[in-house]
């Protein structure tokens, strides 16, 4: 999830969507986990439909910091530098 809430995908070279046009429609399914007993389980499951947007450059670097608060992957960082992953955001179908 970027700043604002919306969802936000790290799109690596070899994966269906990099490289696909703009306002590709997208259904992106969403996790939410704790762990119980040293195990990790499941709690809820979001199923959001959207179409893939890049982010704007100038929201790169911000998109990719609020991300790694949360999932840390050295991947975002190559894409803030213009390297070959991409962040994609989903505007949400309401």
């Amino acid at each position: 999830m970027d700043g604002t809430g919306r969802p936000v995908l790290l799109v690596k070279p070899g994966e269906a969507l990099h490289g696909a046009p703009a306002e590709t429609l997208v259904t992106v399914d969403l996790t939410a986990s704790r762990e119980l007993g040293g195990v990790e389980r499941q709690r809820a499951l979001l199923k959001v439909r959207g179409w893939t947007q890049p982010v704007p450059e100038a929201e790169t670097r911000a998109t990719a910091v609020a991300i790694a608060e949360a999932c840390l992957d050295e991947d975002l960082f190559a894409a803030v530098e213009g390297g070959c992953p991409a962040l994609l955001r989903v505007d949400v179908c309401h």
